[in-house]
């Protein structure tokens, strides 16, 4: 397991994959404020805040937002740590108790 900033870009991708809810959110739906368009952004355009928040291979950058597990050298897992400031879609989508609102 290595900071996002010791790991490419490309690892973080090949982790999302090229289906799923994963490689459509790009972990940028949580950042939206309320009302704010998610369905209607294009892919491409969530691709590029997350390599600019995780800072994906600049190991000049002392800090990072999240950490990349490798297996035998291959990608394999991520977690992102998402500040109370870049959060506020998650307040609006779900409730205290875990429901969809």
């Amino acid at each position: 397991m290595v900071p996002a900033t010791r790991a490419s870009f490309g690892d973080l991708q090949a982790i999302f994959g090229t289906p799923g809810q994963a490689s459509r959110c790009q972990c940028q739906r949580y950042k939206l404020a309320p009302l704010e368009p998610f369905g209607s952004t294009p892919v491409e355009e969530r691709t590029r805040p997350l390599e600019v928040q995780t800072s994906c291979g600049d190991l000049g950058d002392p800090e990072t937002s999240g950490l990349v597990a490798y297996l035998d050298g291959v990608p394999v897992t991520t977690s992102h740590a998402i500040d109370e400031e870049h959060r506020c879609g998650l307040l609006t989508t779900f409730s205290t108790q875990g429901s969809r609102r």
